[in-house]
């Protein structure tokens, strides 16, 4: 391989580290839902550009992963915004600590069945099933 293009590569397999982790900590800096979404974006495709066409690599593969989980996070946020209608109410909602699972519902979107359970919650929030 090019040693240029090895560079490349190590370079966004880092940064695509440093994004997993982002996803990981934004609840922990306060952002709100929106703002993590916006930010993850523009980090993923500053990624995908420098990567170009990587295709088979570690670099590709984790970006492909992590743009995935943004996919899911807008899913929520936009669901959320349907059965809140305020984004203040979504972040409310979405940090609020959940002690049978030692964790905050953005924390739960990260584990396996986060995102499905994070759903079916709201489906019961909004038809009155629980508040």
């Amino acid at each position: 391989m090019d040693p240029k293009r090895k560079k490349i590569l190590e370079k966004a397999d880092i940064d695509l580290h440093r994004t997993y982790l982002f996803f990981q900590k934004a609840a922990d800096h306060r952002l709100t839902m929106a703002e993590t979404i916006r930010s993850a974006t523009i980090k993923l495709e500053r990624i995908e550009q420098a990567l170009g066409p990587a295709r088979g690599s570690r670099a590709a593969d984790r970006l492909k992963l992590l743009k995935r989980q943004l996919a899911r996070h807008v899913v929520i946020q936009k669901r959320a915004m349907d059965v809140f209608e305020a984004e203040r109410a979504v972040d409310s909602y979405l940090n609020t600590w959940i002690p049978d699972l030692y964790c905050t519902r953005r924390e739960w979107l990260l584990k396996p069945g986060g995102v499905e359970a994070v759903l079916n919650e709201l489906g019961q929030i909004e038809h009155g099933v629980i508040r």
